[in-house]
């Protein structure tokens, strides 16, 4: 008799808005969402970070204006502890400010979300980062400074599955292929591609691959 493949755990995410009426919202959304599990929900930046370091959730989801500091300070106190290091902060932000959107991108948190963004994306998001991925939406990455890094320097920042999704992509692998070798979801596969394609500043994979050339990733 064939066994049943285990369920998978749920993710837990911690919450952290200082808006009542906006973090009931989310609340809900989460609580409805399957896989997914509540485990706080704070409204100051002290509150999420003790909260990250008392309960280890897989992912925080945190408005970056958040109070007293921000959200970059509570994504800075997560990977400076050793114990909460693996914890992923997602950032939520209503701001058009470029100055600020790159300050997001660029600033250790695994992805950020605008609030002008359909719900879906949230939820794509959390489940982009608690699998290792980053997740910046296209709202964002629209309004992001043009060549406000150099590649090499955004290569730099890659994460670890960044740079293997990266260097298949050049050797001309597929989505589906790509997903197999890494066993991951091929949607966790796009929306690497996705984020390659924006830090990179690349259009499609023939400028990936050159890229991916020139810094060694791949020989010519």
């Amino acid at each position: 008799m064939t066994k049943p493949y285990p369920t998978p755990p749920p993710i837990r995410v911690l919450l952290a808005d200082d808006h009542p009426l906006v973090r009931a919202g989310l609340q809900a959304l989460l609580c409805a969402t399957p896989r997914l599990e509540l485990v706080a929900s704070v409204s100051s930046s002290d509150e999420a970070i003790r909260g990250i370091i008392e309960l280890t959730p897989d992912v925080a989801v945190v408005d970056y204006m958040l109070g007293p500091e921000n959200g970059l300070a509570v994504a800075a106190a997560a990977g400076a502890h050793p114990l909460t290091q693996r914890v992923k902060v997602l950032l939520l932000s209503g701001s058009t400010d470029a100055n600020v959107i790159e300050r997001m991108i660029t600033g250790g948190a695994a992805g950020a979300v605008h609030k002008s963004s359909p719900t879906h994306e949230l939820i794509t998001a959390i489940f982009a980062v608690a699998q290792g991925g980053t997740h910046f939406c296209n709202e964002m990455l629209a309004l992001r400074k043009p060549d406000a890094r150099s590649q090499a320097a955004a290569i730099e920042s890659l994460t670890q599955r960044e740079r293997e999704v990266f260097a298949r992509i050049a050797q001309g692998h597929a989505n589906d292929s790509i997903a197999h070798s890494l066993n991951i979801h091929h949607d966790t596969v796009r929306t690497h591609r996705k984020n390659l394609m924006a830090k990179l500043n690349c259009h499609n994979a023939a400028q990936l691959t050159s890229l991916a050339i020139r810094h060694g990733f791949i020989s010519a």
